[in-house]
């Protein structure tokens, strides 16, 4: 079994004014899908001071290079930049392979979320694009596996993380233990630890997620800006990576 494991997402700030503690608010955003170019950069982040802004409550866990590489070189990871060509968005994606059952089985975990601008959707735009190519790329890439589609493993304690993928995203909760213990099995992380897995959610990427995440890529490339939900005369012009048009 192959495995690329990846945590969950980290809350985003809070949209408050910029405070010298606080990262400024961007002038401008690109969110773009990545590439080779990107991977030292995204690799000096998870070693860096500036994790803490994005991850606040180190919900997510530093990565080398070797784990984040392959996601990044084959873009599958988006990240957002600044004026400044500073990171102020990440997500990656991760497949998991199963051979060892009946027949052999996929899915993408999207995890490692993490953004220092709260309030705008910046972390629900990228989850977003994200999980629709994820979800394109499973459907082509693997047509003779069995696959359980892209989905999402959070801690159960990490409410802010739950809002973002079920109100704000559409991903519909996984009760079944029976479907839950196939996805911990094939992710392979967490198999021989039952306390881990009771306390962490299975979260998936269904039809009607599929739909909201059009909409909102869809929202954005049309107004080209995204809007403060507490203050709507607030907002940040932002430009997307044509290659989307592709997955909605």
């Amino acid at each position: 079994m192959q495995t690329q494991r990846s945590a969950g997402l980290a809350p985003a700030r809070p949209s408050l004014p910029a405070t010298p503690s606080s990262p400024s608010l961007p002038k401008h955003l690109t969110m773009r899908f990545t590439n080779a170019s990107d991977t030292n950069n995204v690799v000096e982040l998870f070693n860096s001071e500036r994790k803490k802004s994005m991850d606040p409550n180190s919900k997510i866990r530093k990565r080398n290079q070797d784990e984040l590489a392959t996601s990044i070189e084959t873009g599958s990871a988006v990240i957002a930049l600044d004026e400044q060509e500073e990171i102020r968005f990440f997500g990656m994606a991760s497949e998991h392979f199963s051979f060892g059952q009946d027949h052999p089985e996929a899915i993408i975990e999207l995890g490692a979320i993490m953004s220092d601008i709260g309030g705008y959707g910046v972390a629900q735009l990228g989850s977003a694009m994200l999980a629709l190519k994820e979800a394109n790329r499973l459907r082509m890439e693997f047509p003779f596996l069995y696959t359980s589609g892209v989905h999402a493993l959070v801690a159960k304690d990490n409410l802010p993380a739950q809002k973002v993928f079920t109100r704000d995203l559409g991903w519909s909760g996984i009760s079944s233990d029976q479907d839950c213990s196939r996805l911990f099995r094939t992710q392979g992380k967490y198999t021989n630890n039952p306390d881990a897995q009771q306390s962490r959610l299975w979260l998936e990427f269904g039809h009607k997620a599929s739909e909201k995440a059009a909409n909102i890529v869809v929202g954005a490339l049309s107004k080209q800006r995204l809007t403060s939900r507490r203050a709507p005369s607030s907002s940040i012009p932002i430009d997307l990576d044509h290659h989307v048009f592709k997955y909605i």
